[in-house]
């Protein structure tokens, strides 16, 4: 229950047509979309790894899990683990992106 320290949207750069206007304002042309589609996460160990990794993410998830009391943060943990035991372990996380791309004239 902490809120997100200030910022632009946590998703903002999921919107090709809000990357597509940053890019231009920062003087990119030509800017592209690929969608990359078979990126896994095959080495995590258990939900804890899963934890630690949330937490050095980013900064804004690290601020956000790092603001929560002991309780809370037990409560996460725990939930982590609830969901990280009822997943098919066979399949690894995907991790789909868009990457955008740009060049300078």
């Amino acid at each position: 229950n902490v809120p997100l320290p200030e910022g632009p949207s946590f998703f903002r750069f999921s919107d090709e047509d809000e990357v597509r206007r940053s890019m231009e304002s920062a003087g990119f042309v030509d800017v592209a979309f690929t969608t990359v589609c078979d990126m896994k996460w095959n080495n995590l160990r258990d939900a804890e790894h899963l934890y630690q990794i949330f937490l050095e993410g980013t900064a804004r998830t690290r601020e956000l899990l790092r603001g929560q009391t002991a309780e809370e943060t037990k409560a996460i943990k725990e939930e982590l683990d609830r969901k990280w035991k009822q997943r098919n372990t066979d399949v690894p996380l995907r991790m789909p992106a868009i990457v955008a791309s740009g060049r300078k004239p």
